[in-house]
């Protein structure tokens, strides 16, 4: 039976992690629980199991030296990620949509130092580009600004899927998301 909620010291076990990296990512903003947050002594986190693959990704991105407001950012655009696809896959949700035989592969792609995109591979079916946003709008002064984000459909104007920008790429990141949730054992 899959559980619905952890508490911050089952997920540090459970990831093999240190509680204090896990709590350094709350107190600053990277991950927000969704259940319920620390409101003072004697309270604890409550998190979901989508923040279970944020804490993953956040891991992931720190191993190469991305700065918490980076990883944050990225966080944040993929939540919209998923209320845009759950838009043309009715029953979509992180991480379990991605853990099924025939997920869809979804590929974070940072360009040019902060331009990120979604790649989506569908089973038997062209893969969609979404994103062209620029975190580093978002990042001023080391703040977060989070602005509502309109995902863009880019895939009519790019010609090479594995250059999802062209030949104007100086840099590029990329982050598999499937291949992070599916690392999860979350049943």
């Amino acid at each position: 039976m899959t559980k619905a909620e952890w508490t911050l010291s089952e997920i540090a076990r459970f990831l093999q992690q240190p509680q204090h990296r896990l709590i350094y990512l709350c107190e600053k903003g990277v991950i927000t629980p969704d259940f319920a947050d620390a409101k003072g002594r004697g309270s604890s986190r409550r998190f979901s199991a989508r923040n279970i693959l944020e804490i993953s990704i956040a891991l992931s991105l720190s191993e190469f030296h991305f700065p918490g407001t980076f990883s944050a950012h990225i966080l944040y655009v993929l939540r919209s990620f998923e209320t845009s696809v759950k838009a043309s896959i009715g029953d979509f949700n992180l991480p379990y949509s991605l853990m099924k035989d025939n997920s869809p592969e979804i590929i974070g792609i940072v360009t040019n130092g902060s331009i990120l995109n979604f790649v989506i591979g569908l089973s038997g079916q062209p893969k969609k580009v979404y994103g062209g946003i620029d975190i580093s709008e978002s990042i001023k002064d080391g703040q977060l600004k989070f602005e509502p984000v309109e995902l863009q459909d880019l895939t009519p104007t790019i010609q090479q899927i594995n250059t999802p920008l062209g030949d104007q790429n100086l840099a590029r990141f990329e982050i598999n998301i499937t291949k992070i949730a599916q690392s999860l054992d979350l049943n």
